[in-house]
C-alpha cells in the first residue's frame, strides 16, 4: 500500500490540491471505497503531509540542479560547436549546415528561430524519437512510415538548400 500511498500523494502535489476533499476524490478514482477501509482519511492526511514536508524541498533542489545543469549544458553547447568542413574547404554551407544552431535554439524553446534556422532539425529529431520508440515497442506499420519519413525529412533538406541557393543565403 505504501507504493499506492505514494502515487496518491504525488498526483495531488502535482494538482496543487491539498485539501481532504480532493484527496479523497483522488483515492476514491484510484483505489475506489476499500482504500479508506485500510487507510483512515486522517491518517492519509498526517502521512501526506509528512511526506510532503520532506520530499519537498528535495524536489525543489533537485528541480534548482536540473535548471543549472541544463543552462550550462546549453551554454557548453553553444560554445562548442562543430565547425563545418565542406564550409571550411569550399566558403559555402552544406546541405546539413545549420542544424547544431537549430537543435540549440529549440533546446532555448525558441521554435520560430529554430525552424527559420533549419526546417528539417525538428522532424529529424521527432523522428529519430520515433524510430527509438519502433524499435522498442515494433509497431507493425512503424517501419514503413519511418522510410516515408526519412523520405520527406530528406526533401525538406533539399527544398531547404535550393531555397537558400535561390535567394543567395550561401555565404
Amino acid at each position: 500500500m505504501s507504493g499506492k500511498l505514494f502515487l496518491l500523494s504525488l498526483i495531488a502535489c502535482q494538482l496543487s490540491l491539498l485539501d481532504a476533499c480532493s484527496l479523497k476524490i483522488i483515492a476514491l478514482l484510484l483505489h475506489g471505497n476499500d482504500f479508506f477501509l485500510i487507510f483512515p482519511q486522517q491518517t492519509i492526511q498526517v502521512l501526506f503531509i509528512r511526506w510532503l514536508y520532506m520530499v519537498k524541498p528535495l524536489a525543489a533542489l533537485l528541480f534548482f540542479l536540473i535548471l543549472t545543469f541544463y543552462s550550462n549544458l546549453i551554454h557548453w553547447l553553444e560554445s562548442h560547436l562543430l565547425t563545418c568542413y565542406v564550409k571550411g574547404l569550399t566558403g559555402m554551407d552544406c546541405p546539413g549546415c545549420g542544424l547544431q544552431r537549430s537543435v540549440i535554439a529549440l533546446l532555448r524553446g525558441d521554435v520560430a528561430s529554430s525552424w527559420h534556422i533549419y526546417p528539417a532539425a525538428m522532424p529529424m529529431l521527432a523522428l529519430f524519437g520515433f524510430t527509438f520508440v519502433h524499435i522498442r515497442f515494433q509497431f507493425s506499420w512503424g517501419a514503413m512510415l519511418i522510410k516515408f519519413g526519412y523520405v520527406a525529412v530528406v526533401v525538406l533538406i533539399l527544398i531547404n538548400y535550393i531555397f537558400k541557393i535561390k535567394n543567395n543565403q550561401l555565404y
